[in-house]
C-alpha cells in the first residue's frame, strides 16, 4: 500500500485537515476565491470576495451555527454569502444543515445579507437531512478549484502543492474504484483500503459484485466483539412491505423487513477456513431488537407475524437444493446458511455459492411471508405474491453477477 503526506501526518481521515486545506488554498489565490465563489453561487462579483473563514459563526446564535467554511460577495443584487459543510467519514450532527439553513434565512430576513448559496461536500454526493442544500462531491470541488488556476499555483507552491496534489489523487482513486474480478480473492480485496477507500467502499463494491442489480445488493463494514466484519445484503424489492416513520407511527407489522445477511470476518480466525454465516433476517423498519420493540409498544402483531414466518419455514427446512438451516434462537435471525470460505475463496466462487441458495430459497421465503400474512390478517401478502409473479415471469435471465 502506497503513503501519502496524510498518512505520515496520520491524518488521513480527519475531515478539519481537508476543510483547512481547502480555506487555505481558497485564501492564497484572490482569482482562485473569486472565480470558485462565482461558480458555485452563479452571481457575478463587483469585488473580490472575503477570505474564507473556518467555522465562522452564522446569525444570532454563533456558537451553535459554525458551518465548515463562508465567504461572502458583493454582487449586482447585494451581499450574497456561500456556506460550505465538509463532510468526510462522518455523519450530521443534531440538526445541522437545518440549524444552518435557518441561520441563513434568518440574516436574509433581517437585510443582513440578500441571498445565500448552501453547498454540502461529501465524497459520494450523500444527501443532508435538509432540503435547499446543493449536494457537491470533494472531486467536483476540487475540479472547479483546480480549473480556476490558470497559472498552476497548485502545482508550484513550495507549501500547498504536495497536500494538494495528495488529495486530488485521494479524490481520484476513489473515483476510479471499480467492481472486484471474479478471480480476485475476496480477503485479498477486503485488504485494499488506503487513501479514502475504507472497508466500506469496499464491501459496497464486493456486494455488487456477488449479486445481480435484482437483488438490491448493499455492503457495509462494522466492528463486533472487536472483530472488524464485512456485511453483505441483499433483498428482492417486495420483501420491504413499509417504511416505519416516528412522526406517522405506521404499525410495525405494516414495515416489515426480510433481507439475507452475510457476515465475512477480516482477517479471518487464525485457522484462516472455516464457514462464515448468511442469516434471513426478519425486522421492523428501520431495525428494532426486541427490547426496543416492548419501548415502541403495539408491537404484538409484528411478533405474531415474526413467529409464524418461522414456524411456516421450519416446516420447509432444508430447503431442497440449497444449504438453509433453521436459525438457532435469535429472534431476528429465522434462517440460517453455512458458506464454506478461506483465504483463497475467489469472489466467482462465493457469487456461484450465494446465487444458489438465494436464488433457490428465494420462492420458499415468499411463501412463507405471504403465509404468515395472511394468518396474521395483513393485508400486504398480495404486493409479494404480485413481486413473485414479476420474479416468475421475467425468469433467471439476471442470476449471474454483472461482470461475470
Amino acid at each position: 500500500m502506497s503513503h501519502d503526506i496524510f498518512d505520515v501526518l496520520d491524518v488521513s481521515r480527519c475531515e478539519d485537515t481537508y476543510t483547512r486545506l481547502l480555506v487555505k488554498v481558497l485564501n492564497t489565490s484572490p482569482s482562485i476565491r473569486a472565480q470558485t465563489f462565482t461558480k458555485l453561487t452563479g452571481k457575478a462579483l463587483l469585488d473580490d470576495p472575503t477570505e474564507a473563514q473556518f467555522r465562522k459563526g452564522l446569525g444570532e446564535r454563533k456558537e451553535k451555527n459554525r458551518p465548515d467554511i463562508v465567504m461572502e460577495g458583493n454582487t449586482p443584487d447585494g451581499k450574497w454569502c456561500l456556506v460550505i459543510e465538509v463532510k468526510l467519514m462522518s455523519g450530521e450532527g443534531w440538526k445541522q444543515t437545518d440549524r444552518y439553513l435557518s441561520a441563513c434565512e434568518t440574516l436574509k430576513q433581517k437585510g443582513r445579507c440578500a441571498g445565500f448559496k448552501m453547498v454540502y461536500l461529501t465524497l459520494g454526493g450523500g444527501n443532508p437531512a435538509a432540503e435547499g442544500w446543493t449536494i457537491m462531491t470533494h472531486l467536483e470541488l476540487a475540479d472547479i478549484i483546480s480549473a480556476h488556476d490558470p497559472k498552476g499555483m497548485l502545482r508550484t507552491d513550495p507549501i500547498l502543492a504536495q497536500p494538494w496534489n495528495a488529495y486530488i489523487e485521494r479524490l481520484r482513486g476513489l473515483a476510479r474504484l471499480s467492481l472486484p474480478e471474479g478471480e480476485t480473492r475476496v480477503m485479498d480485496w477486503l485488504r485494499e483500503e488506503r487513501g479514502f477507500i475504507t472497508v466500506k467502499e469496499l464491501c459496497q463494491k464486493l456486494a455488487s459484485a456477488l449479486l445481480p442489480e435484482s437483488w438490491a445488493p448493499w455492503g457495509d463494514s462494522y466492528t463486533a466483539r472487536g472483530r472488524q466484519q464485512c456485511l453483505v445484503g441483499a433483498q428482492r424489492p417486495y420483501w420491504t412491505t413499509g417504511r416505519y416513520s416516528e412522526g406517522q407511527k405506521k404499525p410495525l407489522e405494516e414495515c416489515v423487513n426480510v433481507h439475507y445477511e452475510l457476515d465475512m470476518p477480516h482477517p479471518l480466525d487464525r485457522c484462516g477456513s472455516g464457514p462464515i454465516t448468511c442469516h434471513l433476517h426478519c425486522e421492523t423498519e428501520p431495525y428494532r431488537t426486541d427490547a426496543e420493540l416492548e419501548k415502541i409498544g403495539n408491537a404484538s402483531r409484528f411478533r405474531a407475524f415474526r413467529d409464524k414466518m418461522r414456524e411456516a419455514l421450519r416446516r420447509q427446512l432444508p430447503a431442497p437444493g440449497t444449504d438453509w438451516r433453521p436459525g438457532r434462537g435469535k429472534k431476528m435471525q429465522i434462517a440460517r446458511l453455512d458458506c464454506p470460505f478461506s483465504e483463497t475463496t475467489t469472489v466467482n466462487q462465493l457469487a456461484d455459492l450465494l446465487r444458489v441458495n438465494f436464488e433457490g430459497f428465494r420462492d420458499t421465503v415468499s411463501k412463507a411471508m405471504i403465509d404468515a400474512a395472511k394468518e396474521c390478517n395483513l393485508s400486504w401478502w398480495q404486493s409479494v405474491e404480485s413481486g413473485m409473479a414479476r420474479d416468475g415471469s421475467s425468469g433467471d435471465e439476471a442470476v449471474s453477477p454483472p461482470h461475470m
